[in-house]
């Protein structure tokens, strides 16, 4: 299982790092929030643990940042020294899994990364699967052949409603309304736009294909 450690004291980091590769984990350290999103939207991890007073950005606004940018559903603990009611509803209102206040017990810091691990693993059973395709919707993981395939918020979702009805024919009106509500109302291209979007990304994978177009209807994820 794979941690990232975002913490701007070098030592803390180290000293965490060290104890939780004792306990059989694979650790990354970012002492920044760019260097930790850098991480996070290359690498595929477990579980983030969060300080809150960052140099660059607060660990508040990286939190929702990963939740709302990136649609990561990673569990986030906040470890911090900043312990009082209000900063730890804060934390849970940004996205925030658990919250754990310095000093701690090394020992219950690692039941509680075992915890949320547990938790996610359970809410993460129901994986979509078609064909090559594999699609992970609470992290919002999208696997073509067991490769991880980079795209934007929009574009998983859109690729997730497709995954969702294989095989069937959707109109561009019930995609639209599906993925931009009403937020699209004056881009009557929208759908054609983010359908070039997919194709251009399912290519390297020789999957441009796949979604095919019904003229005047809409379209249909068909790998047949």
């Amino acid at each position: 299982m794979r941690i990232l450690v975002v913490e701007d004291h070098r030592k803390i980091a180290e000293s965490i790092k060290i104890g939780l590769e004792k306990e059989g984990f694979e650790v990354l350290c970012a002492y920044d929030g760019g260097s930790a999103l850098d991480s996070l939207e290359s690498i595929s991890f477990d579980c983030v643990l969060l300080d809150i007073m960052l140099p660059d950005i607060s660990g508040y606004e990286l939190c929702k940042y990963i939740r709302n940018d990136l649609a990561n559903a990673v569990p986030i603990i906040m470890l911090t020294a900043l312990d009082s009611l209000e900063n730890k509803v804060e934390g849970f209102n940004c996205g925030a899994d658990d919250y754990l206040p310095k000093p701690f017990y090394f020992k219950e810091l690692d039941a509680r990364i075992r915890a949320v691990i547990r938790r996610n693993i359970h809410q993460t059973r129901d994986i979509i699967q078609y064909g090559p395709f594999s699609y992970d919707p609470y992290k919002r993981l999208l696997l073509i052949n067991d490769v991880e395939v980079q795209m934007s918020k929009r574009e998983l979702e859109l690729m997730e409603l497709f995954l969702k009805n294989p095989q069937k024919v959707l109109s561009r009106d019930f995609i639209k309304g599906e993925i931009w509500g009403e937020d699209e109302e004056g881009k009557s291209n929208i759908v054609d736009v983010y359908i070039l979007y997919l194709r251009k990304r399912l290519k390297p994978y020789g999957l441009e294909k796949s979604i095919k177009t019904y003229p005047q209807v809409g379209y249909i994820l068909d790998i047949a």
